[in-house]
């Protein structure tokens, strides 16, 4: 019943850590962390605590779009986008949670494929599937990959990914919207993030269909 909705809701708390004013949080949007051969991605590890590459944004998006309805997702994106403090705290974008799921695990799923794809041709760059792999699993959300250590990038991208949703004016413009379209046409099954702002705003609990039943 919607009442213990609300409780759940009020249940969790996003987590978030404050801004260190001299953490470079700017994006690299010419992702110069790469090899050599300035071609092939080089993957922020704990060996490799590179400043925020613009291709990680397009990454979370993807993460958080794959993410199956339902409550757990809807809870976080309501708190993340209408987080008060961007100037003082980075909230979490990406809980580790979201990314323990099969098609992240594995480089041969078709998602891992995709966007693989999806990047190279965005950025012309090479993506390796088994690094993006251990990104979405592992470099997104450790604090030892951080863009300094402790310091996990799944927080420090906050504000790109908040500018990303909401179609901000800029580098993200257009993005999201695109984004969700390209890879539904490509068959995967992603969902709109930020329609429980709309459904909020529309005064529909989102229970509203089992109360009327």
């Amino acid at each position: 019943h919607h009442h213990g909705t609300a409780m759940q809701r009020q249940r969790y708390q996003i987590a978030s850590k404050p801004l260190n004013p001299s953490q470079d949080r700017s994006v690299d949007v010419l992702c110069t962390s790469t090899a050599e051969d300035k071609v092939r991605i080089r993957y922020p590890t704990d060996q490799h605590n590179c400043k925020l590459q613009v291709w990680e944004i397009f990454v979370a998006v993807a993460i958080l779009i794959m993410h199956p309805p339902g409550e757990d997702i809807d809870t976080h994106m309501e708190q993340f986008l209408k987080f008060p403090s961007f100037k003082r705290k980075h909230p979490e974008t990406i809980l580790r949670r979201f990314t323990r799921r099969p098609e992240f695990e594995r480089e041969d799923s078709e998602f891992v494929q995709f966007l693989a794809h999806f990047l190279r041709k965005k950025f012309e760059k090479s993506f390796n599937p088994a690094g993006l792999v251990r990104y979405c699993t592992q470099g997104i959300v450790d604090p030892a990959a951080g863009v300094a250590v402790g310091m996990p990038r799944s927080f420090v991208m906050a504000d790109h990914v908040f500018d990303f949703l909401t179609d901000a004016p800029g580098i993200y413009a257009g993005q999201y919207s695109d984004m969700l379209r390209v890879f539904s046409m490509a068959g995967f099954p992603v969902q709109d993030v930020t329609e429980v702002l709309r459904r909020e705003k529309d005064g529909l609990d989102l229970n509203a269909e089992d109360t009327a039943a």
